[in-house]
Order: structure tokens, then sequence, then C-alpha cells
């Protein structure tokens, strides 16, 4: 099992913290843990997931990366949750 800190969660998915902020806190995106005392991680297996069923999802609802649409239906439950993804 491997772990990412923030630098390298946002190196992997390519979405600032304040957008993985924004999806964790509305059940979208897999939840951060403490590691130990002031250092958050999130399990690489679980983001790995997440970003292929978010792939698959956007291509079959043909997605356009230039919009807000994406977070929209995340938002809007149209995408999969943390739970579904995992």
């Amino acid at each position: 099992m491997n772990f990412l800190d923030k630098k390298e969660l946002v190196k992997k998915n390519k979405l600032s913290m304040t957008q993985v902020d924004r999806l964790e806190k509305a059940g979208l995106f897999p939840s951060r843990f403490p590691l130990v005392s002031k250092k958050v991680v999130w399990d690489e297996s679980e983001v790995e997931k997440w970003m292929v069923t978010v792939k698959t999802q956007a291509r079959d609802h043909n997605l356009q990366p230039s919009t807000n649409k994406t977070y929209n239906m995340l938002r809007d439950g149209m995408l999969p949750s943390k739970n579904q993804a995992c």
C-alpha cells in the first residue's frame, strides 16, 4: 500500500488542492487521513480507482475539460462519489 502526500496528490491527479478540498468535502473524492502528527496522506489505490472511474464516466458523458461541467456533474451525483469509485 502506498500513500500520497499533498504534493504527490496534486502532481498525480492534476487538480489543485482547492479542487481536492471541495470534492472531498462533498464526499466525491477519497478522504485523507493522518499518517503522523501534522501529516495527512491519501491512499494511492483509492485515488487511482477514483481517477479511472471519473475518466470512464467523463467519456461516457462526453465531457470537455475546458468547462466546469465535470465538477457540476460530480456535485450533482452524475459521476461517482468516493464510495462508488472505491
